[in-house]
């Protein structure tokens, strides 16, 4: 794992023009300001519809998360990612964190190989890549 400040073309996922998922989030909390959403078309969900979103909705390349919400966490948003066989990547907006590295491990720790996943903590993003 390693820490980056900005995004390469291979990085967690080129989302220029591409379709976000943000799930139970206001779109204020959302950092637009970071390259990782540079120009994305964001569409907010309920947690509660991220697993029909994704099976019957358009295709979604990206889903930005709060590592915690009332209801949910990120680990909840994961888990339904899995189960939808999602392809894409999965970036868990977070406050400042002592070890992000830590969480982004336990995020991903039953993921596949290929499933991307990064967590935005302040203005640095960790990858898993």
């Amino acid at each position: 794992m390693k820490v980056q400040n900005s995004i390469q073309s291979n990085d967690v996922v080129p989302i220029i023009g591409r379709r976000a998922l943000v799930v139970g989030m206001q779109s204020h909390a959302v950092p637009c300001h970071h390259p990782v959403f540079e120009r994305a078309q964001c569409v907010q969900i309920a947690f509660t519809a991220l697993s029909r979103t994704l099976r019957n909705g358009p295709e979604a390349q990206l889903v930005v998360a709060p590592l915690m919400a009332q209801k949910f966490d990120a680990m909840d948003v994961a888990v339904a990612l899995k189960k939808a066989q999602f392809l894409g990547s999965l970036v868990v907006i977070a406050p400042d964190l002592p070890n992000p590295l830590m969480v982004l491990r336990e995020i991903t720790r039953d993921w596949r190989p290929e499933f991307k996943c990064a967590i935005l903590a302040g203005e640095r993003l960790f990858s898993a890549t």
